[in-house]
């Protein structure tokens, strides 16, 4: 009953880190359009809105758990876990000379694992 429990939600949280991007990115594109912001800007702007969104609805429904200050903190720091992750793991193929779409192949595969454990164990944990 437990595995069947962890396979949905990680079903659900594919889906919003799916939904997340797609955010991500109409948020980016309209800012860089619409309002001829910066790329770096229209990014991080894009960045903090796909969170945001990310939060809630992995909160809300990917592990169903109650929203409040420290899952806001412990996704946060989860995030910053996540993304130091993924400058290691760019880094480290561009020092070695790999070509960059297999540092883009390993951050597929490993940060979506490495994000739902730490937000299944950590930050959702009830």
């Amino acid at each position: 009953m437990r595995i069947k429990l962890w396979h949905r939600q990680f079903i659900r949280f594919g889906f919003v880190g799916l939904v997340s991007t797609a955010v991500h990115v109409t948020v980016a594109f309209l800012l860089l359009d619409v309002f001829d912001l910066s790329l770096l800007i229209a990014n991080i702007c894009a960045f903090f809105t796909a969170m945001s969104f990310s939060y809630f609805g992995n909160a809300m429904w990917s592990f169903e758990a109650k929203s409040d200050a420290k899952s806001v903190a412990r996704f946060f720091c989860a995030s910053a876990v996540t993304l130091t992750m993924i400058t290691l793991i760019s880094n480290w193929v561009t020092e070695t000379g790999l070509p960059p779409y297999f540092g883009i192949f390993i951050i597929a595969l490993v940060i979506p694992i490495v994000g739902f454990i730490l937000q299944k164990i950590w930050v959702f944990n009830r």
